[in-house]
């Protein structure tokens, strides 16, 4: 059957964050009013191509609060897919828990595209404010007034900068060797040499160099997570006691995820909302009902529901918006075939990234460079490579298999979008002599047989909550990265990722990143497809939000929810 005849539903990402009326600290001697902390801005450096703009259409503008005092009370109705596990350190958690961001845990510092779409600067969080002392030196100082939460085993102790220390070399397995894989901020955060609690109310962090995006990546969703160390490994997996303004109230894995108003939150006043609850659902067309009849406020739509849902509510607000959710196939670099850069450079030039974008997407969204392709230096499209076959054909005649090879596919059981990708490609790379054989595997086996084993030849992904470049690449390509699943090891790509990671200012950073898309378009460890445009929609009730670029972080500004009914 030809792929243009497949239909799909594929899941796209929502992003909602408000503003915090909050001051940064800049670097330099004393704290100051923070002036700039954001990524480079949407051109690249004189001499290289530039991003491709987003139709304008597609970035909210950035409005006023709504107008009026907030209102008290009310329960917010939320929908996730039921997490694995809450530890918001480790794997699992990353994509799914709520409860993890902001509405129960927070983080020193927070990113927020408030100001502009997309734009993201960092912004206090439990941190007040920060100086650098030096290139390589931060000191943070803390908010004080915080407590934890009034629920055993931490009983509503005051939080210190102890709890920082210990909340952060746990999260990036700082001096533990080797790390635990589970960790995937460990190599993300491989910079980070030495944290320590200079009083009660500073913290100090050294990293081996001078890093342009360090602070960017503090403030990723979970990428400064403070968790008490009273809680256990064990505790920890269906557990939270945090310092946010909701308590968890019950944690049903197979049906919700119950909040309730903290009375004590730091934040005096707030949250406005006294309950939240997340349904743990799945299916687009459940999700969509449960919109229509008012059990949900806010939803992910796919691309094909918008119409119907505009028709049957025209009250409830949707708004399109560039996704963060990328979509790609991993090539494990490390066995034949795909140790052989030809092989997988045929699959590259086998696949046409339009068809897989017209039966993915209804054709909303774009393919990617390598970056995703509204982010600041990603590539023009005209440097994607386009399919040819012929050119395919060759590179596998010449790697050695004039009669073609058959390969092992992964896929995840629980999200049909990876299968799909997979039916996608085995149509068209049947054209150029490779014959893929997918696997469809259940969550818990395919982390055995991809993350531990390396047991496979390719695997599909559809992944979100990818702000900035290094949350993707430092983590899954990266050459010493426990998360680099394709097994693949360059060194000129890791020095060129490092020479990203190393800038100093935002024109080297985008050099860096330029060259460092070319590198990995030649070197193809793995093949990145598309992202979407995202959808979001939110009953006409809710105030106190506004779209974002970013996805788990939308939650770290939940205490201004408000609900005027």
């Amino acid at each position: 059957m030809s792929p243009r005849n497949r239909t799909v539903v594929s899941l796209v990402g929502l992003a909602v964050v408000l503003a915090l009326v909050l001051t940064a600290c800049a670097p330099g001697g004393q704290p100051t009013p923070a002036p700039k902390q954001a990524p480079p801005a949407a051109t690249a450096p004189a001499g290289k191509p530039a991003a491709a703009p987003s139709p304008p259409a597609a970035r909210p503008a950035v409005t006023p609060a709504a107008a009026g005092a907030p209102k008290t009370g009310g329960t917010l109705n939320l929908q996730s897919v039921g997490p694995a596990a809450l530890d918001p350190h480790r794997s699992g958690a990353i994509n799914w828990s709520i409860p993890s961001y902001g509405a129960v845990y927070e983080s020193l510092v927070r990113m927020s595209d408030e100001k502009e779409y997309g734009k993201l600067e960092v912004k206090p969080f439990l941190a007040e404010s920060w100086k650098q002392d030096n290139p390589t030196t931060y000191t943070f100082a803390l908010r004080k007034g915080v407590n934890w939460q009034k629920v055993p085993p931490v009983n509503g102790r005051e939080f210190t900068s102890d709890d920082v220390v210990y909340s952060m070399k746990r999260l990036t397995q700082l001096g533990i060797q080797p790390p635990d894989g589970r960790f995937v901020m460990a190599a993300l955060f491989d910079e980070l040499v030495s944290i320590e609690a200079v009083d009660k109310y500073t913290v100090k962090m050294i990293t081996k160099y001078a890093s342009y995006p360090f602070l960017m990546k503090l403030g990723l969703a979970d990428g400064s997570v403070i968790i008490p160390k009273e809680l256990s490994f064990e505790a920890l997996a269906n557990n939270v006691v945090g310092t946010g303004p909701f308590l968890l109230d019950s944690f049903n894995r197979d049906s919700t995820t119950r909040m309730k108003r903290n009375p004590d939150y730091w934040d005096k006043g707030k949250p406005y909302m006294d309950r939240i609850t997340v349904h743990h659902l799945s299916d687009p067309n459940a999700m969509q009902a449960a919109m229509r009849t008012g059990r949900l406020d806010i939803v992910d739509l796919i691309e094909t529901q918008v119409a119907s849902l505009s028709k049957t509510n025209p009250e409830i607000k949707i708004e399109r918006y560039p996704g963060n959710q990328q979509a790609g196939i991993g090539l494990q670099s490390e066995r034949k075939p795909f140790n052989d850069k030809r092989m997988r450079q045929a699959v590259r030039y086998g696949l046409d990234m339009q068809v897989f974008i017209d039966i993915m997407l209804n054709g909303q969204g774009k393919p990617n460079p390598a970056l995703w392709w509204w982010m600041d230096y990603a590539l023009p499209e005209s440097e994607i490579p386009k399919r040819d076959v012929a050119k395919a054909k060759k590179l596998v005649v010449d790697a050695g298999y004039p009669n073609g090879v058959k390969v092992v596919a992964l896929a995840a059981s629980s999200r049909p979008e990876t299968t799909k990708i997979l039916e996608i490609a085995k149509d068209q790379l049947k054209d150029v002599g490779i014959d893929v054989q997918i696997t469809a595997l259940d969550e818990a086996r395919l982390r055995v047989i991809r993350n531990q084993q390396s047991d496979f030849d390719m695997y599909s992904y559809a992944t979100t909550a990818h702000e900035i470049p290094e949350r993707f690449h430092k983590a899954f390509v990266y050459g010493k990265s426990t998360y680099n699943f394709a097994r693949f090891k360059n060194d000129e790509v890791d020095a060129l990722i490092l020479a990203a990671e190393k800038a100093t200012t935002a024109e080297e950073r985008g050099k860096a990143l330029i060259a460092y898309q070319r590198k990995v378009l030649e070197e193809v460890p793995y093949v990145w497809l598309y992202t979407p445009y995202s959808y979001t929609a939110n009953q006409p009730y809710v105030r106190g939000y506004r779209n974002s670029v970013q996805r788990t972080g939308r939650w770290q500004t939940i205490p201004n929810f408000w609900l005027d009914k």
